[in-house]
């Protein structure tokens, strides 16, 4: 059978005693038989492997176990030993790489032994990586990228704001300050165990560089008339030389890759110019260029008119205007493209008939034109004959006319002129 030591036997030594029946009972010459050992119970160590712990991944904790009762000298047997600074001390360094439950074996100089645990608990430590360095133009933003195991947030040393301060990728918009320098952006990953846990927080910077973005003016929108050149002249400030120019549409442009070409647009057209800096930077801005279109005048002609009629006159025009003369004679409507003109008496040769078509723009761009076409007048033709005369048959009779112009011929009769 087996002894199990009881409260008073420990440190001593304790009588056992086997006792062996009376083989022939009680009315028998024979009695029982007596048999004492001895049994030294020494005092079994008690170890106490200590209280659970938390640590942070990679950051090591100190085991401490204790050793009550026993009889020196001691040895001491972790397991697993993965983690441990030695398996064969009472306070090793416990660094598991995952939560981890260690059993230590004491054994006192009389081989006797006891066993306890003690966890390790690992909590995973925050980590933070911000990418980089990162470089914007000071009118744009930039994708900004941390690597983390946890959540957090983005903090900046400048003036600008993130698209979303708890995302890990997100955007940085420059603020006002940042401009001509690196600007230090922070991600901090939280403590992933708390406050009350080993564990802290992670972080780590990048830099932004912000370059200054250029700012373009095209200029003060112009008007002009139809086939006339306006110069456009776009001015750059800020930026970093040197400087490229792009102008959309192209259509009518002397060029579109200088800051000041002519504009020559057929009708009313909207220019964009694109400029961009040293750094790649770009800023666009618009100007219109308002088209009026030019007055027409063209009077046609040349006319002619015999006498005093009424000769009929014709103008090509877009607009409003009037007939003058050079002669006296009379339009029926002055103001009127199609018309007529009657010479005054005694108007003969050329007259020059002048179309003017008024300034369509009034205090624009455009101008009025004229055109001029000739009038020819004519006299009409007069006869005034002599006579009457009275000759014999055998006479010759002198006659004469009055007449213009001065040529002409005489008809009539069966005589001979």
């Amino acid at each position: 059978t087996t002894y199990t030591p009881g409260p008073g036997d420990t440190g001593g030594t304790v009588t056992i005693t086997w006792t062996t029946v009376d083989p022939d009972g009680p009315n028998g010459p024979c009695l029982p038989a007596t048999d004492d050992a001895t049994i030294t119970v020494n005092p079994a160590p008690v170890v106490n492997a200590g209280s659970d712990v938390t640590i942070c991944a990679g950051t090591p904790a100190q085991l401490n176990a204790s050793v009550t009762s026993g009889t020196a000298p001691f040895t001491y047997s972790w397991s697993p030993s993965t983690g441990l600074s030695s398996a064969n001390t009472s306070n090793p360094n416990a660094n598991p790489a995952g939560t981890t439950t260690y059993s230590i074996t004491v054994t006192d100089g009389n081989s006797c032994s006891d066993i306890d645990d003690v966890q390790v608990a690992v909590s995973a430590i925050a980590t933070a990586s911000v990418g980089g360095p990162y470089t914007v133009c000071s009118n744009s933003s930039v994708t900004v990228l941390a690597t983390t195991n946890n959540n957090g947030t983005w903090t900046t040393s400048g003036s600008g704001t993130f698209g979303n301060v708890s995302n890990a990728s997100t955007i940085y918009t420059p603020g006002p300050s940042d401009t001509g320098g690196p600007v230090t952006i922070t991600w901090t990953t939280v403590d992933p165990d708390g406050p009350t846990g080993p564990c802290l927080p992670a972080t780590d910077d990048g830099t932004v560089t912000v370059n200054p973005a250029p700012v373009i003016d095209a200029g003060a929108d112009v008007t002009i008339c139809a086939g006339s050149p306006a110069q456009l002249s776009a001015s750059v400030s800020s930026g970093t030389p040197q400087f490229s120019y792009s102008w959309s549409p192209s259509a009518g442009l002397s060029s579109a890759t200088v800051n000041n070409p002519d504009a020559t647009p057929a009708s009313t057209t909207t220019y964009t110019v694109t400029v961009t800096d040293g750094n790649s930077c770009v800023d666009t801005d618009d100007v219109q260029v308002a088209v009026n279109q030019a007055p027409i005048a063209l009077a046609g002609g040349p006319y002619a008119v015999c006498g005093t009629n009424a000769v009929n006159i014709n103008a090509t025009t877009n607009g409003t205007g009037q007939w003058t003369s050079s002669g006296t004679g009379a339009f029926a409507d002055a103001s009127d493209p199609q018309t007529t003109y009657t010479p005054a008496a005694g108007e003969v040769g050329t007259v020059v008939l002048t179309w003017q078509t008024f300034d369509p723009d009034g205090t624009g761009p455009c101008f009025g034109a004229d055109d001029t076409a000739d009038l020819v007048i004519t006299l009409p033709a007069t006869a005034v004959p002599g006579g009457p005369y009275t000759i014999c048959s055998s006479d010759v009779a002198s006659i004469e006319v009055t007449t213009t112009p001065g040529g002409g011929t005489w008809s009539g009769g069966q005589g001979v002129f």
